[in-house]
């Protein structure tokens, strides 16, 4: 899968990255930025759109990437770094799992981006999108075992969705348990560097009156170079 980094197109100011839909920031991303098959991101399982914006971050930054964090404890704020590249996980050719609730063997297809942003577009209930991914599982026949059941099948099939990391709080010394929402930290990161490539552009605009086509097409090293001269007054 060939990759470009974030930011290297002036289209990808384009890209409507809203964390509060985050299987369209997916979609937007991916599109953007996986030329050849980014367009068919709708239709991939969850984990193989987790590791193509894993590959998409890789393409434009190193290796590790620093995760702020919060002790429980004493409620110091503190970084820790985690390795993007042990992250990936070269999805398999599932589209099922297969798990047992209440006695019965189930099996449920994975689901794909598209159910994703239709669920959060609708706001489908837990049971009405489970029933739609259970063969045969009609909603008022699906309880919340099957639900449960269904949830940790998903979740061991796509272990890297949410990393959990025990940690020191380097203040206080406690060790806890720390939950990361990978996909929402990278579309979070996206939008971070979406932000600085617009207000930069913004300044050199009202300093040079150039185009944001124009600014955005310059490398990051020009566009850093201009940004200096106009702090240093030239």
């Amino acid at each position: 899968m060939r990759c470009v980094a974030f930011g290297s197109d002036p289209a990808h100011l384009a890209a409507r990255l809203d964390p509060r839909q985050p299987a369209l920031a997916v979609d937007a991303l991916l599109r953007a930025c996986v030329p050849e098959q980014g367009g068919e991101a709708p239709r991939w399982s969850l984990a193989r759109r987790l590791d193509a914006l894993l590959a998409v971050r890789l393409a434009e930054a190193p290796a590790t990437e620093a995760v702020p964090l919060r002790c429980p404890q004493c409620g110091a704020g503190f970084e820790a770094e985690i390795d993007l590249a042990a992250c990936r996980r070269a999805p398999g050719g599932d589209t099922a799992v297969e798990f047992e609730a209440r006695g019965r063997r189930l099996r449920a297809r994975l689901p794909t981006g598209a159910d994703h942003a239709r669920w959060q577009r609708e706001g489908t209930p837990l049971r009405a999108a489970a029933a739609e991914l259970l063969e045969d599982g009609a909603p008022d026949a699906v309880d919340e075992a099957s639900v449960q059941a269904l949830n940790e099948a998903l979740a061991a099939q796509d272990p890297l969705r949410e990393l959990v990391l025990s940690l020191e709080c380097p203040d206080c010394g406690a060790t806890a348990q720390h939950t990361l929402d990978l996909e929402a930290h990278l579309i979070a990161a996206f939008a971070r560097a979406q932000r600085q490539l617009l207000a930069e552009i913004a300044t050199l605009a009202r300093s040079f009156h150039w185009s944001e086509r124009d600014i955005a097409a310059l490398p990051a090293w020009r566009r850093a170079f201009y940004l200096g001269c106009i702090d240093d007054g030239a």
